[in-house]
């Protein structure tokens, strides 16, 4: 019997277990160019205001959200940020739930970009 409580604690904590990745502005900098989607969580006039050069833009707040993020690849490694990385790890816990494998979110989202001397595209 105790073997059944410590196998359902574990299924409980896999389960549990983070399901996407939080990396560093550097760790995102090292990633190769050619293998990556790069999107932008934030609202058009955000995304506008300033962005990181390549990053497709996808309104968290839009009411078709979700159809325009399970449009990639499930296998793809899909990079996620937004201004500080609340919005983008909400999404990222989306696209997990919905078999995505490789989800990256940058740790404090555009403004730890910018806050370390990175451009941004207008």
């Amino acid at each position: 019997m105790r073997h059944i409580y410590i196998l359902l604690l574990l299924i409980f904590l896999y389960s549990c277990s983070e399901q996407f990745r939080h990396i560093s502005v550097e760790e995102f900098n090292s990633f190769p160019n050619d293998e990556f989607e790069l999107l932008d969580v934030r609202t058009l006039e955000e995304f506008q205001s300033g962005h990181i050069l390549g990053a497709i833009n996808i309104d968290f707040f839009s009411a078709d959200f979700i159809d325009k993020i399970k449009e990639f690849d499930t296998n793809l490694n899909l990079i996620l940020y937004c201004r500080t990385d609340n919005r983008s790890s909400k999404s990222a816990k989306i696209l997990a739930d919905n078999n995505y494998k490789n989800i990256y979110v940058i740790k404090g989202g555009i403004e730890q970009w910018i806050s370390q001397g990175n451009p941004v595209s207008f």
